[in-house]
């Protein structure tokens, strides 16, 4: 005899005979719950993916990236570059400096040619009151021993303390001997034992101490802008190689 199921109650299968939840089955998952994939070799759980790894602009070379941090070398290079052109334009400035002033002293400290009379063995020259003049003989000859005649009243005084110059003059050196100083201006007669006397003013002292310190300065100005040259080649070279080895261009 028979029971009838209760009412709404279907009869089992033996098709499905196994629970409809938290049971499992031989052939597969349990009905209801979702496939899971199976776990990766080994039986570890994959490791997350390294922070920055496949974005955009990642380098994989191993060198350091461009922009990012400071850049080896870049800063050393610049520092180069600006002393060496610094000291490029101070070596040259220094230069012609030197040799400017040199020449603007040094001309400046001869008698200028209107003020030089060659007297030869006897002559006439015009001076100044209270002026002193030179008696400048070709170099290796022999000094020269003059006689004055002042005009009217005038008098004559040797030179007191007479420097010891020379310049050149028509492509001949001459050096001073003596001299003599008037008490007023007019033409001034001489008689000399020489053949040749060249009479003219004293060289100027002023003029040759301004050149003398003018190349001074310009070759000490010179020196340090070489230094400057040498120390920014030095720094350009080593920060361009640095650069170079980093991978920076």
């Amino acid at each position: 005899m028979s029971i009838p199921p209760p009412p709404n109650q279907q009869p089992s299968d033996p098709q499905f005979g196994g629970p409809q939840f938290g049971g499992s089955s031989a052939g597969g998952p349990p009905q209801g719950v979702p496939p899971q994939s199976a776990p990766p070799q080994g039986g570890q759980d994959a490791p997350p993916p390294r922070p920055g790894a496949g974005s955009p602009g990642a380098n994989h070379s191993g060198a350091p990236g461009h922009g990012y941090g400071p850049q080896p070398g870049r800063k050393m290079k610049r520092w180069g570059q600006g002393l060496t052109w610094t000291g490029l334009a101070i070596t040259v400035v220094g230069i012609i400096a030197a040799i400017v002033t040199g020449v603007i002293g040094f001309g400046n400290a001869v008698p200028s040619e209107d003020r030089m009379t060659t007297i030869v063995s006897s002559g006439t020259v015009t001076a100044e009151a209270d002026e002193d003049l030179y008696l400048y003989v070709p170099d290796g000859a022999a000094p020269a021993v003059c006689t004055v005649y002042p005009p009217g009243q005038a008098e004559v005084h040797p030179i007191e303390n007479p420097m010891t110059t020379n310049f050149t003059h028509e492509g001949a050196q001459y050096q001073s001997n003596g001299g003599f100083t008037t008490t007023e201006a007019g033409t001034y007669e001489l008689t000399c034992s020489n053949p040749e006397v060249l009479v003219a003013p004293s060289v100027s002292g002023g003029a040759i101490a301004g050149g003398v310190l003018g190349v001074v300065g310009g070759s000490m100005a010179a020196v340090a802008g070489g230094l400057i040259l040498i120390i920014g080649i030095i720094l350009w070279i080593v920060g361009a190689k640095r650069m170079k080895k980093s991978g920076v261009r």
